[in-house]
């Protein structure tokens, strides 16, 4: 019994595990259309409240492309297929 129960509790384990790095993939890919619209503005002219929606999104987006970073290097994918 304590052996299934271990076995019960890494197997939630790893399964939340992939959950995790399934949401951060799926975060990544809704980022990446804005990526593309931020890739070459130059902070210094944007206004108020595009730097604001800029810093906003670049501190989205590095968490996400970190994580999504370690997705890759853990299950060596860039799909959630996969």
């Amino acid at each position: 019994m304590t052996s299934s129960d271990n076995e019960i509790e890494d197997n939630e384990k790893t399964m939340h595990d992939i959950q995790k790095h399934i949401k951060t993939i799926n975060s990544y890919q809704k980022l990446k259309p804005q990526l593309e619209k931020f890739r070459n503005v130059d902070p210094d002219s944007l206004s108020g409240q595009e730097l604001t929606r800029y810093r906003s999104f670049r501190s989205r987006w590095r968490y996400a492309y970190k994580m999504f970073e370690s997705s890759r290097e853990k299950y060596g994918t860039l799909s959630t297929k996969s």
